[in-house]
C-alpha cells in the first residue's frame, strides 16, 4: 500500500461508464479486467501520523493505524469508498463538503481491489465477518458499487494465482537439483 501517491485508471473509468449504458457479458468482463489491475485511491487516517521525507515521498511508520472510511448509504449499505483518480478524489472532498469527517483529508491510500478484498475477507476479534457490504467506486461521480463477495473473489484468485507461482518455482528449484543422465554413445 502506497500513501499520497497519485493514480490513474481512464480505462476503468471507460469501463465503468460502458457498463452502466449496456450491462452485457463483455462490458462486464472489460470492467473485471480493468478493476483487477487498477490502482484505487481511498481516504485513509493513519495514526501515528505520517511524514515527509526530502524527496517528499509520505513516511508511514511500521505498525501504524490505517483507517478506511465507509460511506452509509440510505438502504443501511455500508461501503468503503474509493477513486480512480486523484481528480475524483479532489471533486469528491468539494462535494462533500463536511459530510467526510477531518480525520479522513489529509492522507490517502493507493489500493487494489484485492487488497480491499483481503480486509473484508478478515474474521475481526471474535470472530465475526467484516461490517462492510463492498466498495463504491468514484460516489460523486460514475458511482459503481462492488459487493464484498466480488472484492474477495479478486483476493482469493490473487491468493491462488501466488500459490501456484509459489508452487511452480519451487518445482522448478527441485526440478534443478536432480541429476539427469545423459544418453552415452555407443
Amino acid at each position: 500500500m502506497k500513501f499520497n501517491e497519485e493514480a490513474s485508471n481512464p480505462m476503468l473509468v471507460g469501463a465503468m461508464n460502458l457498463l452502466k449504458d449496456e450491462d452485457t457479458p463483455g462490458h462486464r468482463q472489460l470492467f473485471m479486467q480493468e478493476l483487477a489491475k487498477a490502482q484505487l485511491l481511498s481516504p485513509v487516517f493513519v495514526d501515528p501520523a505520517p511524514t515527509v521525507n526530502e524527496e517528499g515521498k509520505t513516511i508511514v511508520k511500521e505498525g501504524a493505524k490505517v483507517q478506511f472510511p465507509m460511506l452509509n448509504t440510505k438502504d443501511g449499505k455500508k461501503l468503503f469508498v474509493l477513486y480512480t483518480d486523484k481528480r475524483c478524489l479532489d471533486e469528491a472532498e468539494q462535494k462533500e463538503a463536511n459530510s467526510t469527517p477531518e480525520m479522513f483529508r489529509d492522507n490517502f491510500a493507493q489500493v487494489s481491489i484485492d487488497e480491499m478484498g483481503s480486509m473484508m475477507a478478515m474474521p475481526g476479534p471474535n470472530g465475526q465477518t467484516h461490517p462492510s457490504d463492498g466498495v463504491i467506486l468514484n460516489p460523486f461521480n460514475e458511482s459503481l458499487i462492488v459487493g464484498k463477495e466480488m472484492a474477495i473473489g479478486f483476493f482469493n484468485r490473487r491468493l491462488q494465482a501466488m500459490k501456484e507461482q509459489a508452487e511452480k518455482a519451487k518445482q522448478e528449484q527441485e526440478d534443478g537439483g536432480k541429476v539427469l543422465q545423459f544418453p552415452t554413445r555407443k
